[in-house]
């Protein structure tokens, strides 16, 4: 059963029986055992709410009788209770006439965007003012609450939406690199340990050290590139973006793009709203497929520009490491071994710490 509170009446109806929609009941409280009901339409439509569709049109509707409170009413297809609340002030008894209807998810959602005023602070400020125009003041402050409340809680879900897909795709990232971190690290030891060398020479630490710095400043550029590319692998394999990852979420400091994508995601979350609510033929979600579409072409043009960039700089990074390499082959096959293993074992140790 589903219960309403309006002012001084509750009212229960079963959702999985259709209503008469945008009829006018007409209510009169004769006494608290006792009310008088009335209402009369002609081709009245009636409403299942657990379905959200129109199930009926009935010809006719024409309803006055005498009713009691607490019990159902079961007449020309309608059926519900009325509960009188005890703080009812009894001289009002067989005096006033209250009036009520029953409307739709899809009507009452169209009134309330139509009453509804969202705007910024100002121009700087995160802050909105929420303005809801109505004749019942406990209503309107009511729905403006728990409208806030939904916003907060559906921000909230992103938020942690967005976290769980962070954590899935470091995972997936780190599958593998502990353990060949723990092999690197084996290999080192007992090669210190056979040839009785504990660390590398000066001249071959200068040279290991710009190596070190050169193949980091790489390795970052190879990581925001794998994100890069799967950005363009995830809009090639899904049309639904709830799953795809922001760039600040790895790390990647692009104002733009983490821009850009957050738009993405939360216009997505939008449409993915309308279409729960079966509002596939609603403009506003051909308007929203549309923004998506641009969207989506504006952050792949974005990422082509960058990769090309990056690509331009990891191509000299790679000259100067190639430059660093002969250098080290120059050294003596001992210490060359030990520095070979050392960048073995610091390469898996950085990827893992790109991770962390």
């Amino acid at each position: 059963m589903r219960y309403i509170k309006i002012h001084l009446f509750q009212f229960i109806f079963d959702p999985d029986v259709s209503q008469p929609i945008g009829l006018k009941f007409k209510l009169k409280v004769i006494n608290k055992d006792q009310y008088k009901l009335s209402a009369s339409g002609n081709d009245v439509l009636f409403y299942n709410y657990s379905s959200s569709k129109i199930t009926d049109i009935v010809d006719e509707v024409d309803i006055s009788d005498i009713y009691n409170f607490n019990e159902e009413i079961v007449i020309e297809n309608v059926r519900f209770k009325i509960i009188l609340h005890d703080e009812y002030d009894d001289k009002f008894f067989d005096k006033v006439n209250y009036c009520f209807f029953f409307n739709s998810f899809e009507d009452l959602t169209d009134y309330y965007k139509s009453a509804i005023e969202i705007e910024p602070f100002d121009n700087q400020s995160t802050i909105a003012i929420v303005t809801l125009k109505g004749q019942n003041i406990d209503k309107c402050v009511d729905f403006v609450n728990a409208l806030n409340e939904g916003y907060l809680q559906r921000n909230k879900d992103l938020q942690n939406h967005i976290a769980t897909n962070t954590i899935q795709y470091i995972n997936k990232q780190l599958s593998g690199i502990s353990d060949s971190l723990n092999v690197a690290g084996k290999k080192l030891q007992e090669f210190r340990s056979t040839n009785n060398v504990m660390d590398i020479t000066l001249k071959s630490g200068r040279i290991y050290d710009q190596l070190q710095a050169l193949e980091t400043e790489k390795a970052g550029l190879v990581v925001t590139s794998k994100y890069y590319n799967y950005i363009n692998e995830y809009f090639d394999q899904n049309s639904d973006y709830s799953q795809l990852l922001a760039p600040s979420a790895m790390g990647i400091e692009d104002p733009t793009l983490n821009n850009l994508i957050r738009e993405l995601i939360v216009l997505n979350a939008e449409r993915q709203n309308l279409i729960d609510n079966n509002q596939q033929k609603s403009p506003y979600l051909r308007q929203l497929n549309i923004k998506l579409e641009n969207l989506k072409n504006t952050i792949i043009e974005n990422i082509r520009y960058i990769q090309k960039t990056s690509d331009i700089v990891i191509s000299e990074l790679d000259k100067q490491i190639a430059d660093l390499n002969t250098e080290i082959n120059k050294l003596p096959k001992t210490e060359r071994n030990l520095v070979g293993i050392e960048r073995e074992f610091n390469v898996k140790r950085r990827d893992l710490y790109i991770f962390y």
